[in-house]
């Protein structure tokens, strides 16, 4: 267990290194979660990727980001993407649709 991340780190090494000079065992290493990932998890042990329609642009992050309105967001997505010419979406989507008109 790692108990020093806290929510937006994971535990990157869990490994106790003994240190010859000192004999006193190395803190578990932590980083961030990578972009397109967040946690909630204080124990540090996991990331989840982001749910389709919401993204992640930077990393250690405790929660997603809605997409944006005319955009679209796949699962584990970084950046919104941009809908297409002729293309709509609304807030969270997780694609785009076409505005034509239904017959």
């Amino acid at each position: 267990m790692c108990a020093g991340c806290g929510p937006g780190a994971i535990l990157c090494d869990n490994r106790r290194r003994l240190f010859a000079s000192s004999r006193r065992l190395a803190v578990d290493q932590c980083r961030g979660c990578a972009a397109g990932m967040y946690s909630t998890n204080p124990s540090g042990t996991s990331c989840q990727p982001c749910p389709l329609g919401y993204f992640a642009n930077s990393t250690g992050l405790t929660a997603c980001e809605v997409c944006p309105v005319s955009h679209f967001c796949r699962v584990q997505e970084i950046q919104p993407i941009p809908c297409a010419p002729g293309h709509v979406s609304n807030e969270g989507a997780g694609q785009c649709d076409s505005n034509a008109p239904t017959a």
